[in-house]
């Protein structure tokens, strides 16, 4: 049976304030960081697969920032597909030409 977290008293679980000092018990969500959207981002656009890993991983703990992490991989995937047919319908020689001669690949 849980016990109030600010007198004591011992509450049920479906009371959402204690009876003995009126203490609201309803747990507040943690605030998501900025630097946990901004690391998980960089992963999850950089490498997907790994993204998607993440964000199986932070089904339950975290939501927003795993919505984040889906949509910022889903982008990143995208965006290596898209690179992929490019490399294969115009040819690596004259991508490489039109980058101005400098290209870094994986």
């Amino acid at each position: 049976m849980p016990f109030c977290p600010e007198c004591g008293a011992t509450v049920t679980d479906d009371q959402l304030s204690c009876p003995s000092c009126g203490k609201p018990l309803i747990a507040k969500e943690k605030k998501e960081g900025f630097f946990g959207y901004l690391i998980y981002g960089i992963i999850a656009f950089f490498i997907p697969i790994l993204g998607y890993i993440l964000a199986a991983l932070m089904k339950i703990s975290r939501p927003k920032t795993r919505k984040f992490v889906l949509i910022i991989s889903t982008i990143g995937l995208v965006l290596y597909i898209v690179l992929i047919l490019l490399i294969v319908y115009i040819g690596l020689d004259l991508l490489v030409q039109i980058l101005g001669g400098s290209i870094l690949l994986f």
